[in-house]
């Protein structure tokens, strides 16, 4: 992948992390933390599906978003 292609990458994904952070009430990186020792399930029951296919894209997301990011960064520093 070119770089100009991951920095449009990188921008989509800032965007949908955005979206998210923003109709969930909390960021990414609390999302994340939350996600991952279950604490979202205190909160979001089981029963309300909404929110599961959501939550999945937006681990994804910022899943992607650590990997490139740094990235970025390096190249952005080098430049």
């Amino acid at each position: 992948m070119e770089m100009s292609s991951k920095t449009v990458t990188l921008g989509k994904i800032e965007k949908r992390l955005r979206e998210f952070e923003k109709k969930y009430n909390m960021i990414s990186s609390e999302f994340q933390k939350k996600y991952h020792s279950g604490e979202l399930l205190k909160r979001y029951p089981p029963e309300a599906e909404e929110w599961h296919g959501d939550f999945l894209e937006w681990a994804g997301e910022y899943r992607s978003y650590k990997r490139i990011h740094p990235m970025m960064t390096l190249v952005t520093i080098l430049n």
